[in-house]
């Protein structure tokens, strides 16, 4: 996964080469032959995508903004808030057959609360805000948990494993 920035072009347009974004999350509108930045829409809260809001794009142009993710990474990966576990990834498509068939049947996933329709798996979280912490332009860092596991807070680092040996980096 990698950071949506890299798709742009130095004139601010989005190469048809590297990205190719769903109309469904294309500003209504738009050019299909001249996307913009702010024509591309996060699929969790339609929000357009500017500078301080980066956006991480998953498979066939699916993307979520730092705002989902932050509010999906502290529900899933902190707080392991009971989730639904049967729904289709927008990031990486894959479905609960296919979890169970790559042995995480149960993986749990966030919806989102505007879009019932747009999920995202636990791993896509993981693997988002890893690659979106590393960027150094999208100014946006990994949510920490308030009281921290041990004596002070999370900091927030660019991979880590967690109990179940995932690394989120």
């Amino acid at each position: 996964m990698l950071p949506a920035r890299h798709a742009l072009s130095r004139r601010g347009t989005i190469r048809a080469e590297t990205a190719v974004y769903s109309p469904a999350m294309i500003r209504p509108g738009a050019d299909p032959d001249d996307v913009r930045m702010a024509d591309v829409l996060c699929d969790f809260c339609r929000g357009p995508w500017t500078l301080d809001r980066p956006m991480v794009e998953g498979h066939r142009g699916a993307v979520i903004c730092g705002h989902c993710l932050t509010v999906a990474y502290t529900t899933l990966v902190l707080e392991r808030a009971a989730s639904p576990v049967d729904f289709d990834c927008l990031l990486c498509r894959e479905g609960p057959r296919d979890r169970a068939a790559l042995e995480r049947a149960g993986e749990p996933g966030w919806t989102s609360p505007a879009h019932a329709e747009a999920s995202v798996c636990r791993r896509c979280v993981k693997r988002a805000a890893g690659a979106l912490h590393k960027d150094p332009d999208a100014a946006w860092c990994k949510p920490v948990s308030p009281g921290g596991r041990g004596d002070g807070p999370m900091q927030p680092t660019a991979a880590s494993a967690d109990e179940d040996g995932e690394s989120d980096g």
